[in-house]
């Protein structure tokens, strides 16, 4: 028999206790799932001693045993909660042993930095570099009048070349000194040394450090570790002698920071340039761009989405964030020399991609018909009927769970020449189950078809991700907020959405309307009734290529902008969820007449300063307006009260015409006066405007009600939210950290609540810091230098001009920027210099974000010979612009680059100068 004696320190509230529970050889690892499998009964019920220690004991028989601590409230009753420790289950092994064994551990929070961090798959092979192995206590090891410490360590990943030691007060710890201190070795993400104490040199005090190559030491932070023996020795009867004492010390190293830094590449795939593809960046590309990111010292390359997005077979479908499924691939990524050998195609195909590769920018349409066509032909063929018949495929078509809904979608999307399925006939506008297997039955060889294209496609993806693994450079994907209105997803699981709402953006710096972008929202109560299912598929399916993921607009899972599906612009949205204005509030604020606030406002001084011409007023009067507000003003006829009503009047309404030279005046100034409303109206309450003081409606208000209104917008939207938004984070964000162990980064940009920073960090999930967008309003740029640890930084990003376009759009903004941030004398040059973009990008990789990642074309700027003639021609997106085509493309090949002859050593220079991680 073994007697396990626990002991931790440990501060609880009134009625909660510690309990020790035998964890079970399948309970999760991972410090983000709540799931761990435990007995029901406990191994161990702690006792409060005096000073915060908990201490208990129990009897088993000789065995590995694993376990975690939980804490337990209202134990034994209906009420009961158990909230487990985070970190790994904790193991000790005693099947060797006899006697008392003692335990003295420290509680693992469950999101404790920097552990948490890197408890997830970008960070495995550094824990796999020394594989995990028994650590058993034996009675042989015993020694008289000693005590045997094991000292195990929980340690985040430290450099190659880094060693831990431990320095202590006794001389087997070096009396302090370097020269003697215990070397522990690693074991998986435990570091393990033993030694043998004598029981008169006890108590100790000791400490971890770090040692690097030159043998300089990093302490760990806070107090010196204390070792104390029972109040009462212990008897054991073994050959050793009777004061041989054994103890299992367990601990974590409490490092002075998250110790790793790192650097990557972003760069959407379609932008890849090589000889070897047709028009577009493929997935065989990825290979080259992880030669690339290696030779520069880059360990991740981070992507755009790669989800289908073919909805209109048209360059409208060149937006990636409208995926038309969040789970297959999109077919232009497809190599279609590596599926045939038939060499008539491949000199046709050679024909067309030599055509294509010569266009300085994608051509979506046509590169999309090009691949298509040749897919049938080789599918057609006797190799690409014969791959139908492989074990591989077929055990991949089983097992893919949403490839027979994708390929319904895809055959009516063909056969009623729209992704609309509300205007297919009412038979096929819903994807239930049924609907799914009589459609793919009906048309056998199209949905073969379909899978042949998608198997193709993740099995040339994930060899690019093992080229990554192999030569240590992870892949970063991308999350998009939403997905199309007309997309498999909403087909089938119409419940989850809110299909009459729209996503999209308030005003901001790239749109003075605030943004768009068609998304329905998300039923966030029907996806929580079954534990996000849709999520937990979406994200694991992610995970089969990606180790890190990009959260896109992070700030939708704490609230989303919605706009309703009669608003083209974003102005009259609102945020959900929300506290709304209620009507009883504003009429004890003294704000009267609220019918007047919600309908566009017009002042007839207004109206008559704004039309020379009383033939177009007299029109306007006719079709367009109404007196309104006691005959003070004027509002907009029903008929044209939004923004979408007034566009078709103007597309469609011969009356239109009528207006002659003025109409497109005209038009811009009703879409002007349709958004000139104070408050927008939620179910049966209001939420303010946004920047309702600039509506001439909220300027033509007496002081009183200015006041009132202003008080309640800025409580709407800084004060009365917060906690609100902050529980809908709270309960959102974890569900996505359990589905899968990606490292997940957030775009938090935009207008961020005030409880994103701590909701963020305690989750351990990094933010995002891009210079000319600063969190701070009351800054222009952000400094690199002052940068938190828990982020990751960038010069630019793909919704933004190059760090070289945007020195040339603002003079007197880059003479900011160069005097304060670059620390420049003199007049800025008007085209950046080489020099300039080199020292910017050089105090990003310096930072003290985890990781830094570059648009590939921001390191272009600083070779002479690689820059572009016109640096706007490298931005990739405009967001100001819902209707941009998405068709940036390198000018130059990846082979070429990875060919020039200071390229990989100068960007590699960035990384070794700032002390980041090459690779790992």
């Amino acid at each position: 028999m073994v007697t396990l004696r626990f002991s931790l320190p440990y501060h609880t509230h009134y009625g909660e206790e510690l309990v020790v529970y035998r964890a079970s050889s399948s309970s999760s690892s991972s410090s983000s799932k709540q799931q761990q499998v435990v007995d029901a009964q406990p191994l161990c019920v702690l006792a409060y001693k005096r000073g915060g220690l908990w201490e208990g004991q129990c009897e088993l028989e000789a065995a590995t045993v694993h376990y975690r601590y939980a804490r337990v409230t209202q134990r034994g009753t209906a009420a009961e909660r158990v909230e487990y420790e985070g970190g790994p289950r904790r193991t000790v092994d005693v099947a060797l042993f006899q006697g008392l064994l003692e335990v003295r551990d420290h509680w693992q929070p469950a999101q404790a930095l920097p552990y948490s961090l890197y408890r997830t798959s970008v960070f495995r092979q550094l824990f796999e570099r020394a594989k995990p192995k028994p650590q058993p206590f034996l009675v042989s090891r015993l020694r008289e009048g000693h005590v045997l410490v094991q000292f195990r360590v929980r340690v985040a990943p430290i450099r190659p070349d880094q060693r831990l030691v431990i320095l202590g007060s006794t001389a087997n710890l070096g009396f302090w000194l370097q020269a003697g201190a215990l070397e522990l070795q690693p074991n998986g993400e435990i570091w393990v040394g033993e030694t043998y104490f004598p029981r008169e040199a006890v108590p100790i005090e000791f400490k971890f450090a770090l040692v690097d190559p030159s043998e300089t030491l990093t302490w760990e932070t806070g107090a010196n570790w204390r070792l104390t023996l029972s109040h009462s020795p212990y008897l054991l009867d073994t050959a050793a002698g009777e004061m041989a004492q054994a103890m299992l010390f367990q601990a974590v190293f409490r490092h002075p920071e998250p110790v790793f830094r790192g650097a990557g590449v972003a760069v959407p795939v379609f932008s890849l340039r090589s000889a070897r593809g047709m028009g577009i960046g493929e997935f065989r590309d990825l290979h080259a761009l992880v030669d690339l990111a290696q030779a520069s010292a880059h360990s991740l390359i981070q992507l755009l989405p790669i989800n289908d997005t073919s909805s209109s077979l048209t360059w409208r479908d060149s937006y990636p964030y409208s995926a038309l499924s969040v789970f297959a691939l999109h077919p232009l990524y497809l190599h279609l020399p590596a599926l045939t050998t038939d060499e008539v195609i491949l000199a046709e195909m050679q024909d067309t991609a030599t055509t294509l590769n010569a266009l300085a920018q994608v051509d979506y349409e046509k590169v999309l018909l090009a691949k298509v066509t040749y897919l049938r032909r080789i599918f057609a063929s006797k190799a690409g009927q014969a791959t139908l018949q492989t074990p591989t495929f077929q055990q991949w078509r089983q097992r893919t769970h949403w490839l027979a809904a994708y390929t319904a979608f895809l055959h009516c999307r063909d056969e009623y020449g729209t992704a609309n399925y509300s205007e297919w006939p009412s038979y096929h506008q819903l994807g239930e189950p049924e609907v799914v297997q009589a459609i793919n039955r009906s048309a056998p060889e199209h949905a073969d078809f379909v899978a042949y294209v998608q198997f193709h496609l993740h099995r040339q993806l994930s060899a690019a991700v093992e080229y990554g693994r192999h030569h240590l450079v992870r892949f970063k994907g991308d999350l998009p907020i939403g997905v199309d209105p007309h997309s498999v997803d909403c087909w089938v699981s119409p419940h989850l959405f809110h299909l009459d709402m729209q996503t999209g953006a308030p005003p901001d710096q790239f749109s003075r309307d605030g943004q768009n972008w068609g998304f329905p929202t998300y039923n966030w109560e029907a996806m929580a009734a079954d534990q996000y299912a849709w999520w937990t598929a979406r994200l694991q399916a992610m995970a089969l290529y990606f180790q890190v993921y990009r959260i896109d607009h992070i700030l939708g899972f704490f609230r989303i902008w919605e706009i309703p599906r009669q608003f083209k612009s974003g102005l009259l949205g609102h945020f959900t969820p929300a506290h709304p204005l209620r009507k009883e509030e504003l009429l004890e604020r003294g704000v009267w007449d609220i019918d007047r606030l919600v309908l566009p406002f017009i002042p007839a001084a207004d109206l008559y300063h704004a039309f020379m011409e009383a033939h177009t007023v007299e029109l306007l009067h006719a079709h367009c307006i109404q007196e309104a507000f006691g005959g003070n003003a004027f509002t907009l006829r029903a008929s044209l009260r939004t923004d979408r009503l007034i566009e078709a009047f103007f597309a469609e309404n011969a009356i239109a015409g009528e207006f002659g030279r003025d109409g497109e005046t005209v038009k811009q100034l009703l879409l002007e006066w349709a958004s000139d409303v104070v408050l927008v109206p939620v179910a049966d309450a209001f939420a303010p405007r946004i920047n309702l003081q600039h509506t001439r409606s909220f300027q033509q208000l007496p002081a009183h009600a200015q006041s009132a209104l202003q008080e309640l917008y800025v409580d709407y939207f800084f004060h009365r939210q917060e906690g609100l938004w902050k529980e809908q984070a709270l309960r959102r964000l974890p569900a996505l950290q359990a589905a899968t162990n990606m490292q997940i980064c957030g775009e938090d940009l935009g207008m961020i609540p005030q409880s994103v920073a701590g909701v963020l960090q305690d989750l351990a999930i990094l933010g995002l810091r891009v210079q000319r967008m600063p969190p701070d309003p009351t800054t222009q740029f952000g400094n690199p230098a002052h940068y938190p640890a828990l982020a990751v930084c960038t010069p630019s990003s793909h919704d933004c001009s190059t760090l070289r376009g945007w020195w040339q759009e603002d003079r007197a903004l880059t003479q900011r920027y160069f005097t304060e941030i670059l620390g420049e004398m003199g007049e800025v040059p008007v085209d950046a210099p080489w020099w300039a973009l080199h020292k910017s990008l050089q105090q990003h990789y310096e930072a003290a974000c985890m990781w830094v990642i570059v648009p590939l074309q921001d390191f272009f700027g600083i070779f002479d010979d690689l820059r572009v003639a016109d640096p706007a021609s490298e931005q990739i997106n405009h967001p100001e612009n819902p209707e941009h085509y998405w068709r940036y493309r390198m000018h130059i090949s990846l082979d070429e680059l990875l060919e020039h002859p200071t390229f990989t050593d100068t960007v590699r220079g960035l990384v070794t100068s700032s002390a980041r991680w090459p690779s790992f």
